[in-house]
């Protein structure tokens, strides 16, 4: 760097547009060993199987899923890094065994052994790393958790560093632990349907009786301005059933009529909004009062389908 002495003598013999120049190019140099600064530190952090281990648990502590990506394997950054923002803070909350976001702390204990601390205003998680297995490219290290507990993190060498592939033995598969997810998902959508359905059926039924018809359309069933309930907005359901569209699933009322056009009652039918994504079985509230269910690839259930449940009221007319 140049003494600040010698400066103006400097300045007298660099114009304005060469200074220019000279800057942006000190800037370039400065940028480029800055980057390849970031680079060396990046790969440096997956330099040992613990240095890898560390840095997953700090970034999965401080909810921080670009940082985290970098030491899974190919495969599973891919997929996490593909999962909505809401998944990926939930899988880093797993990983790092909190509630919420914290801020990691790494040193040594008594006994020299690494520990990487979690902490955050509910909740303080330790990990103790114990001395690393290593068997050539393959290294498994034993760590103590907070309570006593104790866990297993399997890791394998790549050509830049080494990266997690297993968690007690069994294999992080995030593509596997999407899947499941969307399993669970699945199965609490379904069960909110149900409930879903019967509320409308209800509603429907207390729509007839309170305004002497049946209402044509799911929004009528919703809610009412201040003091004005009305036949269009009768305040019986939310606005989210009242839309149609909720917890994955589609919503279709539909009103039987007999031979003479005269309306006998309703039927509900319920549709995943994205097949195999947001539910997988169809669901019918028949005319008698069964509700029916069945996968039916995306369509419609019908009174033919299995019955799932006893006999609810008839939602015909009485």
């Amino acid at each position: 760097m140049q003494d600040t002495a010698q400066q103006p003598a400097r300045e007298r013999f660099v114009g304005s547009a060469p200074r220019k120049i000279l800057f942006a190019f000190l800037a370039l140099i400065l940028s480029t060993a800055t980057s390849a600064r970031a680079s060396q530190a990046q790969t440096l952090s997956r330099a040992t199987p613990r240095d890898a281990l560390v840095g997953a648990l700090s970034a999965a502590c401080t909810e921080n899923p670009r940082q985290f990506s970098t030491f899974l394997l190919a495969g599973s950054r891919r997929a996490f890094l593909a999962l909505t923002p809401a998944r990926q803070k939930a899988l880093l909350k797993r990983f790092a065994l909190t509630s919420i976001t914290g801020h990691a702390r790494v040193f040594l204990d008594t006994s020299g052994q690494t520990v990487v601390r979690c902490d955050n205003p509910a909740e303080s998680i330790t990990f103790r790393l114990l001395p690393v297995q290593l068997d050539r490219n393959v290294a498994f290290v034993p760590v103590q958790v907070s309570g006593g507990e104790s866990t297993n993190f399997g890791l394998v060498r790549q050509p830049d560093g080494w990266r997690l592939f297993s968690l007690d033995l069994l294999v992080i598969n995030v593509p596997a632990l999407v899947r499941q997810w969307e399993h669970a998902e699945m199965e609490a959508n379904e069960v909110t349907t149900i409930a879903d359905l019967e509320q409308l059926a209800k509603a429907i039924k207390t729509y007839h009786e309170g305004f002497g018809r049946w209402p044509e359309t799911l929004a009528q069933l919703g809610p009412a301005p201040p003091n004005q309930v009305s036949p269009e907005h009768a305040q019986l359901v939310s606005s989210r059933l009242a839309s149609g569209v909720t917890d994955g699933y589609r919503f279709r009322l539909h009103l039987v009529t007999d031979t003479n056009g005269d309306i006998q009652g309703f039927e509900l039918a319920a549709v995943p909004e994205v097949y195999d994504k947001t539910g997988r079985r169809s669901f019918f509230l028949g005319l008698d009062g069964k509700l029916h269910a069945a996968d039916k690839q995306g369509a419609p259930a019908t009174a033919e389908d299995p019955v799932i449940s006893p006999p609810a009221e008839p939602s015909g007319s009485q």
